[in-house]
């Protein structure tokens, strides 16, 4: 699991940038259903995208 260290990043990455993006559009009004919508779609998104792109 530690050599696979560069995805934490870039799910954080995508995360600060969904987050910004949806805070300035305001799609979703609430701040918790807002925080969660982000954690939950960039986490499935760098995931998918990891298993979709390594040679495993």
């Amino acid at each position: 699991m530690s050599e696979h260290w560069y995805i934490y990043i870039a799910i954080a990455a995508v995360a600060y940038l969904l987050s910004w993006v949806l805070d300035k559009t305001k799609i979703i009004k609430s701040k918790p259903l807002r925080i969660l919508s982000v954690l939950l779609i960039s986490t499935l998104l760098c995931y998918l995208t990891y298993d979709l792109l390594s040679p495993e």
